[in-house]
Order: C-alpha cells, then sequence, then structure tokens
C-alpha cells in the first residue's frame, strides 16, 4: 500500500478524542435523602393528638410515650427557639416532641440516634441547646436510640399499641381485677377466662402492669398496678439507657466529660447504618420508592438536625405524608 504523500489529493481527518474520561454517570446515588418524609400516628381512643414523625426513632419514641401511664399529652414540632453556637451565632432549633406530664409539667423532647448526638459537633449543638432551654427555665430532654430499642420493651410496644383503643367490656375488668387480686398470673392462665385482646388493652392502657424486661408470650406475668410491677413512665423509659449519664450532661448543657464511656457509647451505638448505594436510589431510601403510593406529603428539607436553615435552590418535590 502507497503511503500518501504530502502533494496527495486524499483527505485525512482526525481520529475524534474518546469521551469516555468524560462521561456522565447514568445516575447519581447519594448517601441521604434531600427531602423530609413525615409519617402521623393516629392514636384512637386515646386524648393524645396525632403526632408526626420524621424518622424511624421518632416513630418508636412516640409509641413508648403513648404507653406511659404518666404521659397525658404528645405534640410534635410545636415550637422552634433560637440559641447561640459555639461561635457565636444565632441559629433556630425546631423542637421534635412536647409532651405534658400527669403533674402538669410540659417536657420538651428531642429524638436522636446515639451515635449521632454524641458526634463531637453535635456534642457542641444540643449541649448550647440544652442551655437555651435552661435558661428560659423550660424542660428539656434527648430521647436516644440507647434509651428506646431497649428490647424486649421495644418489641412489647410496638405490639401492644394496636390495643390502645379496643373496647373491653366492664365484665372483663372486673374478672381480671377479681383473678389478680391474690398475686400475679400468667397470660397463659387468664387467656382462658378473659379474651386475649382484653388483657393486651388494659395493659396498653395501664390498667393492669406488666414487666417490661420479660419476653412477651403466654408465660408472662401480669399484676395489678403497683401489685408488684409499675406503669410505664417517662422515667422509666429514659432512664434505663446504659449510657444516660453521657445524655444527662448534655441536658445539662455541657460536653460529656467520661471520655471512655463516650467512646463506648460511640463504638456500640448499632442504630445507624452505613450509608449504601443499595438502600437509595437517585437520592431516595428504596423504602420510600416501594411504598411511594402511600405518601401524601413530601417537602424540601434544608438540613438533617431540624434546624431552620436557608434554602437558595430547593428541590422542587411533592409533599407527602404517610400514615401509620
Amino acid at each position: 500500500m502507497k503511503e500518501a504523500g504530502p502533494n496527495s489529493t486524499s483527505k485525512s481527518f482526525p481520529r475524534p478524542k474518546s469521551s469516555l474520561s468524560k462521561a456522565e454517570p447514568a445516575r447519581h446515588l447519594i448517601d441521604q435523602c434531600p427531602h423530609r418524609i413525615v409519617g402521623v400516628m393516629h392514636l384512637p381512643g386515646c386524648d393524645i393528638e396525632a403526632p408526626q414523625y420524621e424518622s424511624p426513632l421518632e416513630h418508636s419514641a412516640i409509641r413508648l410515650l403513648a404507653l406511659c401511664g404518666d404521659v397525658k399529652k404528645i405534640s410534635s414540632q410545636t415550637e422552634r427557639i433560637n440559641y447561640i453556637d459555639q461561635d457565636g451565632v444565632e441559629r433556630t432549633y425546631t423542637l421534635d416532641l412536647l409532651i405534658e406530664l400527669a403533674d402538669g409539667e410540659a417536657l420538651r423532647i428531642e429524638v436522636k440516634p446515639l451515635k449521632v448526638l454524641l458526634t463531637s459537633v453535635n456534642q457542641d449543638k444540643y449541649a448550647a441547646i440544652a442551655r437555651a432551654y435552661l435558661k428560659r427555665q423550660k424542660p428539656f430532654d434527648f430521647l436516644t436510640s440507647d434509651a428506646l430499642l431497649v428490647e424486649p420493651r421495644h418489641s412489647i410496644a410496638r405490639r401492644l399499641r394496636l390495643y390502645l383503643a379496643a373496647e373491653v367490656p366492664v365484665a372483663s375488668i372486673e374478672a381480671l381485677y377479681s383473678y389478680l387480686e391474690r398475686g400475679p398470673l400468667t397470660i397463659g392462665a387468664l387467656k382462658d377466662r378473659v379474651p386475649l385482646s382484653h388483657i393486651y388493652a388494659l395493659v396498653a392502657r395501664n390498667q393492669l402492669c406488666i414487666s417490661w424486661k420479660e419476653k412477651f408470650d403466654s408465660y408472662m406475668t401480669v399484676s395489678l398496678p403497683n401489685q408488684p410491677y409499675a406503669p410505664l413512665s417517662y422515667a422509666a423509659l429514659s432512664n434505663q439507657g446504659q449510657f444516660r449519664p453521657l445524655v444527662q450532661e448534655l441536658v445539662l448543657g455541657r460536653r460529656p466529660t467520661n471520655q471512655r464511656l463516650l467512646a463506648a457509647a460511640l463504638s456500640k451505638d448499632k442504630s445507624i447504618s452505613l450509608p449504601s448505594p443499595i438502600g437509595s436510589v437517585e437520592g431516595y431510601p428504596r423504602r420510600a420508592l416501594l411504598v411511594g403510593r402511600n405518601f401524601r406529603q413530601q417537602s424540601y428539607r434544608a438540613d438533617g438536625y431540624g434546624d431552620v436553615a436557608e434554602v437558595t435552590d430547593p428541590v422542587d418535590a411533592s409533599a407527602q405524608v404517610r400514615e401509620d
């Protein structure tokens, strides 16, 4: 084959450069959903309103609070306050839950996974928020995964919440009280005399009491209130966590000082899974895609911790609310 000389009339065209290095990915996977998904928990038969929740942990918190005998009202995101962060910048905080106790005290609650609450940045942030509430003389507390996900209490609460609105005839109540006057009996012994749903309903309303440390089956014992089991209370709920001393320091507006306990808390808490591309598609959690047709409201959330942040280029998303 002859090579084309300098005077050759044949034209040569430059080979196009490969665009593989500049190719855009077929889709973008991000670790967190940029939207705020809100659910509503209905508590029929109770004086408690239908509070909203933004995470499974808040869902668990509301479920357990509804079963506490001394919690009379639960409201969600009822107030915002301004606080000064560690850099001297004024910021706005939106409260997660406001509960009213039997003694009339109003308690403000932030619900957070333990590992999120105890990160270095969030220690400063939430200590500053706690100081703001202390300055206003408003009781404030944290409920963490360490306290909320204690088993078997967490599983028992999921089951009992379904019976809060169940109707119980007076005859069943009188029969159960009569059987239990002499002392605790197992659920297996009682269900042969009274329908099981009636037993569960009275336990859910704290008219009968159980040990929240026992497995919820036919061998679980039931008693009259304080004979010997006591009704579930907010204090029992919040103080059971293994790392409660760390949380109590934050409630007082200061960083935890026990570094050994802090390291143990951060390494032991398993309530948060690591981000995975398998768990999200185009920024939406896979669960949201699977149950998307059940959503009715969804709005853009600028940050992940409840602060009010200025959004310069919000994502246009339809609002959705999922009912529990």
